[in-house]
This record gives structure tokens, sequence and C-alpha cells, in this order.
């Protein structure tokens, strides 16, 4: 059984796998005890250990500091620990490269890059102007950090994947600030869409300040 520990010995799972009929038990694990030692148990529940009779006294006992020379024994006679520098000879793992491609952002992906790292800044308490000295007092929140640039990453594989971004990260939300949708456009789309939605917030600007000229005595 393989990563025993993910079994209890109160959980179904671990009384499922303790029934299995079988002649030979071998329990595999990483981390043996998933939250506490008593999670042991459930390893000695599937291994049918003859010597420990399953009574909770007895495992309490066990785990007394003045039994501790009874416990360290139980687990050697029945368990082997093999460490990575113990079994470092054995692998055989090809060496490993990276390689790095590099991206070219159209000139619609750049301007909306820029225009959100700039947004992201801000979000995180900078300068929207990288040239500009931090604010005294600043500190690096690193949970916003770690949202504004997955959201840049996002950006360079398409606009619409890293659309979701702006001033609301702050509160833990997020907006569809281009208003996209769901649907994949192409770029040339992306930018008349950009477009269409300047020319009518424009027209919504032009038209609120005419109305403020008209209401003037």
């Amino acid at each position: 059984m393989d990563e025993v520990q993910l079994c209890g010995d109160s959980s179904s799972a671990a009384n499922m796998v303790s029934l299995i009929p079988r002649k030979h038990s071998l329990a595999v694990s990483g981390t043996p005890a998933k939250t506490d030692i008593k999670d042991l148990m459930g390893s000695l529940r599937f291994l049918r250990v003859p010597v420990l009779p399953f009574d909770n006294r007895l495992w309490h006992r066990l785990q007394q500091s003045p039994m501790r020379p009874a416990f360290d024994g139980l687990f050697q006679t029945i368990a082997v620990r093999t460490t990575k520098k113990e079994v470092a000879g054995e692998f055989d793992i090809p060496r490993q490269t990276r390689l790095v491609v590099p991206i070219e952002l159209s000139d619609i992906e750049m301007h909306y890059y820029n225009d959100t790292l700039e947004r992201q800044r801000v979000v995180l308490g900078l300068p929207a102007d990288p040239s500009m000295p931090r604010p005294e007092g600043w500190y690096l929140d690193r949970s916003l950090f770690r949202s504004s640039l997955q959201n840049l990453r996002q950006i360079c594989t398409h606009i619409q994947v890293g659309q979701m971004a702006g001033g609301p990260a702050r509160l833990g939300k997020k907006t569809n600030r281009l208003g996209l949708g769901n649907e994949l456009l192409g770029l040339g789309e992306v930018l008349k869409k950009m477009k269409d939605d300047n020319i009518a917030e424009m027209s919504i600007a032009t038209r609120a300040q005419v109305g403020e000229y008209d209401d003037c005595p």
C-alpha cells in the first residue's frame, strides 16, 4: 500500500484495506504520520503486526517518554527508513536542461501589458511610474504580489487570459476590465473592441461635459 499515511486508523478506507486478504503486507510512505504520531496506528493495523494487540491503552502507553525504547524497538523490527543520501547512487536521472523561449508582444498586447503593470503597481501601493521612489513605510504584500505577477504572465499568453485585473484585486475580487467575454477573440477583434469601447466612453464623457455647460447660468 502506497502513501499509507492517507488512511488513518479511524477512517473507512483504513478499515477497508485492513480487510483485504493477503499473504504479505508492505506499507510505503514518505511521511508515515500525516498529522500526529497516532497515525502510525493505521499502518500497524494494515500490516497486521502480531506482536501488538490493537489496544488503545497499550498504544497510549507506548507513546509515553519512558516507553520510548520499546516504541523505537517495535518500529525498528518492522520498518526500514531510506534517506535520499543512502540511495543517491541508485538514481540515473539525465541532466536537466532549461530552455528559455522569448516571446514578442504585439503593439496591442504591449500597450495592455504596460497599462496593467501600472495598475498593479498602484494596487501594491507603489507609484505607477517606476522611476518614482517607493512611499515611506511601504512593505511588500506577498499575496498581492503573486496575484499581480500571475496576471502579467497571463497577459503574455493572451489578453483575454489576463484581462481579469484591476484595483478591486486588493479586496480579493477581480473584474473583467476589457469586457471581452469568454469566447476567445483574435487580436484584431480585441483591438476593435477596445477602440469601440474607448469611443463610447469618450462620447459619454463628452455628453456629460456638454450637459454641465448647459446647466451653467
